[in-house]
């Protein structure tokens, strides 16, 4: 439990990031999101489950939502210009200089 607490930490860290990217009509972004956590997952699992067991799979899916936490953060500072993580430095914008 200690080891997919780190996952959901992880995920608490980027705060509402999926709807941000679904109320902007960026959903294709956010399944092509999802479709890497979920390869980042089966692969991690088919990995470390024989080597570690039951932690393994722990780990494997801990990590899978960590890729999606940076996923999920890089993508809505991308594509909206929102930083979400708790702990980023806020993109710092030029102020516009037409009069």
């Amino acid at each position: 439990m200690a080891i997919l607490l780190a996952g959901i930490l992880a995920k608490a860290m980027v705060g509402p990031a999926e709807t941000l990217l679904m109320m902007s009509g960026k959903q294709n972004l956010c399944v092509a999101l999802y479709v890497g956590a979920l390869t980042a997952n089966v692969t991690l699992n088919v990995l470390l489950i024989p080597v570690l067991g039951i932690e393994g799979a722990a780990i494997a899916t801990a990590s899978a939502m960590g890729v999606e936490a940076i996923l999920l953060h890089l993508a809505v500072r991308h594509a909206l210009g929102i930083t979400l993580f708790a702990f980023a430095k806020p993109a710092i914008s030029k102020p516009d200089t037409k009069a």
